[in-house]
């Protein structure tokens, strides 16, 4: 089963989809490591679901090592 978070970030909906995870797909744009206010809501809560990075890319070939600032923003 795929829950999908709402808005706003803090909504007992999304604190519900957090809660009852086995695994959070966080999905953003490979270009840009910026953490959003979901991450952060994330990171913030107590949970012990698996994360699992999910990078797009708009292009059909990625430069090697962007990953890396990923990473590092979300140690």
């Amino acid at each position: 089963m795929l829950y999908v978070a709402d808005a706003p970030v803090n909504s007992s909906w999304t604190q519900t989809c957090i809660r009852q995870a086995d695994c959070v797909m966080v999905v953003g744009m490979g270009d840009d490591p910026a953490i959003g206010e979901y991450e952060r809501f994330l990171m913030s809560m107590k949970t012990t679901a698996r994360k699992e990075l999910v990078l797009l890319h708009p292009d059909r070939s990625v430069t090697p090592g962007i990953t890396r600032e990923w990473l590092k923003v979300s140690n």
